[in-house]
């Protein structure tokens, strides 16, 4: 069982600033102008991401999955591993005192194991001495101890790794699960509420004293009486006949490792027919992108091909010109329906806007317009 000890002991700056920039938009009668993305770079994105995002997916899907299992059994301690009939091999790593029972479906548990030790050690003052062991849900233990000197001994019993480093790294309190501060103890009796490793500490803080201590742990596993095979220690299987496995450490006195390493076919089988639904993916995508980018180039016309008389400023009202009296004519304005920068066609509320204000903003590249 792992043991350990340990001595006793006694337990502006400047900052800067950054001007903070702005990111303007041209505003005029409720439109908003702002550069746009290039639909190629959107798309050619969206092509590169898609492909890459189907490659991973389809090698994860047509490679083999291997589930690995370590662990260390404690004496007479039990462990259940689920295969499959499909498996393409099972490999253990395993010591002699390790055995592996086959079955068919999992077995009950239902075999009672009582398993006793006994050990004693000299604590110097200001040290400590522990044993631990891992223990299952609804495990029970008893324990006596006693000191040689008389004088009384600290006791901590912790749970799990972090309360035993809160132990180590503490110079005054810290939580544990119980403590004593006694010269012995008799039938302490404790039920694991948890499946963890559990610390049994005592630290002497007077003259060095020798603790002698028994343990009682009694556990119920898995009742591997009606096995309908076994092996023992490590080996290969290429083919899985039986789907349960219960491997179990058969010494009494030593923490064993185990290694399993299971590995199932491809969720898979055939790449062709997914690689071939990707692809075909990809190419209608593509094609679908295509058709839209040329839609969207026609939509905009150029202005050789305006017409004269497409737009009739006397139809929104007050141009600006006073006619002269007497005369029923009206001063013929000329206004610009194209955008000189891009030669995109400005809408009827543009021109409306360039003919009321003298000015409008393309809604298209943002470059001003004058009349």
């Amino acid at each position: 069982m792992p043991r350990g000890s340990r001595g006793g002991g006694s337990r502006g700056g400047g900052g800067h600033s950054r001007r903070r920039s702005s990111y303007h938009r041209y505003r005029r009668r409720g439109y908003y102008h702002h550069r746009r993305s290039s639909p190629i770079c959107n798309c050619c994105f969206f092509i590169v991401f898609f492909g890459m995002f189907a490659t991973i997916g389809g090698f994860i899907l047509i490679s083999p999955r291997t589930n690995i299992t370590e662990i260390t059994l404690s004496p007479f301690e039990t462990y259940m591993v689920e295969s499959k009939l499909t498996a393409n091999y099972v490999d253990v790593i395993a010591n002699s005192g390790i055995r592996t029972y086959f079955f068919n479906e999992e077995p009950a548990k239902s075999e009672n194991i009582e398993y006793s030790e006994q050990d004693s050690f000299n604590i110097p003052g200001g040290y400590y001495e522990y044993v631990s062991y891992f223990m299952k849900t609804g495990t029970t233990f008893t324990l006596n101890f006693s000191s040689s000197s008389g004088e009384r001994i600290d006791f901590y019993l912790l749970k799990g790794e972090n309360q035993y480093n809160n132990f180590i790294d503490s110079e005054n309190s810290f939580s544990s699960e119980e403590d004593f501060y006694v010269a012995a103890y008799t039938d302490f009796q404790y039920t694991c509420s948890k499946s963890d490793r559990y610390y049994l500490v005592w630290e002497n803080y007077d003259d060095a004293t020798v603790v002698n201590y028994s343990i009682d742990i009694n556990f119920t596993e898995y009742d591997v009486s009606a096995a309908l095979n076994t092996y023992t220690g490590a080996y290969r299987l290429e083919s899985v006949t039986y789907p349960i496995m219960i491997f179990k450490n058969m010494l009494n006195d030593t923490d064993l490792y185990l290694k399993v390493e299971v590995e199932l076919p491809p969720i898979i089988q055939n790449p062709i027919p997914v690689f071939g639904g990707v692809l075909a993916i990809i190419v209608i995508c593509g094609v679908l992108i295509a058709k839209s980018l040329k839609k969207s180039k026609n939509s905009i016309t150029p202005a050789s091909k305006i017409s004269e008389g497409s737009f009739d400023p006397s139809l929104y009202g007050n141009t600006g010109s006073t006619p002269k009296s007497g005369s029923h004519d009206t001063k013929e304005i000329k206004l610009s329906s194209t955008c000189g920068s891009c030669s995109a066609i400005l809408d009827e509320d543009s021109q409306k806007s360039l003919l009321m204000d003298g000015f409008v903003f393309c809604k298209y590249c943002g470059s001003k317009i004058t009349r």
